[in-house]
């Protein structure tokens, strides 16, 4: 499957789980949105794209989500209304904010952060009982990851397991009606990809953060972000044997600027957006 169908098929499985949350049928959102239910259904399958961003922001807040949860990775499992618990909450909020000196951790634990990481991430992304399962790990990763970085003579490669770590947390905690903890777990993961110097986790970094902008109302802040980010990705891309990782990076960037752009009606910020349309296709060799 190609990198394009591979995106098109995770959208409409995102709006189809996010619909389906929301107990709206698919005649319901076509109603909605002005479309046909045939529309509806193919993008859901698919089998098309939902090709103008402002469909994007109408299906968006149809099925009451943000538009980041329907251009994100794939969700098989979505369960209506599922937030972490408060005790889970209260737990990483303390791991979060805990002041991180320098710690004498076993040589397992500090070899094994990064499985632990990797397999936060695959229950996120595949578990029906993620927020169960990650309110019961995330605290004790924020703690050991932060733990190892302090005490590390290479700060570079522990600092990529911090910033994963992070994101994570930040996943977790978005939909949650106080976004603050959200937007430090995100500040602190774009801070820890910076000091890994690593162009791809700075790009993952920017989008969390830029949906934390967005949430506060910053749609300015986040297009500026996104920008100065997708800048920072492109000067790492070799433009002889350019890394389609980064291209990806590239294109997401712009696509979240785009949206910022959109919801604040800065039109003129809508020209830089445009660049991805090019930069994001790994067919197109050079980037613009």
């Amino acid at each position: 499957m190609s990198t394009e169908s591979s995106l098109v098929r995770g959208i409409g499985t995102n709006i189809a789980a996010h619909r389906r949350a929301a107990k709206v049928t698919q005649q319901e959102l076509a109603s909605r949105i002005g479309k046909s239910v045939q529309w509806v259904s193919a993008v859901e399958q698919g089998r098309r794209h939902a090709e103008r961003l402002t469909d994007l922001l109408r299906i968006a807040q149809a099925v009451r989500c943000q538009i980041e949860d329907l251009i994100s990775r794939p969700i098989d499992n979505h369960s209506p209304r599922q937030r972490p618990s408060g005790d889970a909450v209260a737990a990483v909020r303390e791991a979060i904010m805990r002041v991180a000196v320098p710690t004498s951790l076993p040589q397992a634990a500090e070899s094994n952060i990064g499985k632990r990481v990797a397999e936060a991430w695959k229950i996120w992304h595949s578990s029906p009982f993620a927020h169960t399962m990650l309110g019961d790990l995330l605290p004790s990763l924020i703690i050991d990851a932060t733990a190892i970085r302090h005490g590390a003579g290479d700060r570079r490669p522990v600092a990529q397991n911090l910033a994963g770590a992070y994101q994570i947390a930040r996943q977790w905690l978005h939909h949650l009606p106080d976004a603050g903890l959200a937007w430090i777990a995100a500040d602190r993961a774009m801070y820890a990809a910076r000091e890994a110097d690593d162009p791809h986790l700075v790009a993952m970094g920017a989008w969390a953060l830029s949906a934390s902008y967005r949430r506060a109302g910053q749609q300015d802040e986040a297009t500026r972000l996104c920008l100065a980010a997708a800048d920072e990705v492109k000067a790492c891309i070799n433009q002889t044997e350019p890394d389609s990782k980064l291209i990806a990076d590239y294109g997401m960037l712009h696509l979240a600027a785009s949206i910022s752009a959109a919801q604040s009606d800065e039109r003129r910020t809508g020209v830089g957006a445009s660049r991805s349309c090019r930069a994001g296709n790994p067919r197109d060799r050079k980037i613009l």
